[in-house]
């Protein structure tokens, strides 16, 4: 795959990232030792802050990429947002991992607050089993509750693995 950026081009990026934050200084020396002062690009064909919204894209692209795994598995689950300390400091593989443990997590404190809820409106809570290998949680609970009239009983049944 060729790249589709140019270190020319890049290079004509960050001198006008630098112009437009200000480092006039640093962009002057930039410019000249890159030799992006001497570039055919024209400067009004090129956005404001365009470097920035290069950089933007390419992270969402990276984190998309890292949530593509449970796709690629069959599974449909809810996007995980990354944060951008992650996106920069991590490889694709790493994210994966980090998507994973993140969903496994959120999954394990749904089925709590769910155990939690149940408890709360059952009253009482039977067959509790807690087993936590290594971040793996598996929760099994069955509760058991009366309606508030008293006539009717009710089963809840939920496998959290």
């Amino acid at each position: 795959m060729s790249n589709p950026i140019t270190s020319d081009e890049l290079n004509y990026l960050i001198f006008r990232y630098l112009k437009e934050a200000g480092f006039t200084h640093t962009a002057f020396m930039f410019g000249n030792e890159s030799g992006v002062s001497k570039s055919t690009i024209d400067d009004n064909s090129v956005q404001r802050g365009a470097l920035v919204k290069l950089v933007v894209k390419g992270l969402q692209h990276i984190a998309v990429e890292a949530n593509m795994v449970n796709l690629k598995n069959g599974e449909d689950d809810d996007f995980v947002i990354l944060d951008a300390m992650e996106l920069i400091t991590k490889g694709v593989e790493e994210l994966q991992k980090v998507v994973k443990n993140k969903k496994k997590d959120k999954q394990a404190a749904e089925g709590e607050q769910l155990c939690k809820e149940t408890k709360e409106a059952s009253g009482r809570v039977k067959d509790t089993t807690i087993n936590d290998p290594q971040k793996q949680k598996t929760v099994h609970r069955s509760a058991v509750g009366k309606r508030s009239q008293g006539k009717e009983k009710r089963k809840v049944h939920f496998h959290l693995q």
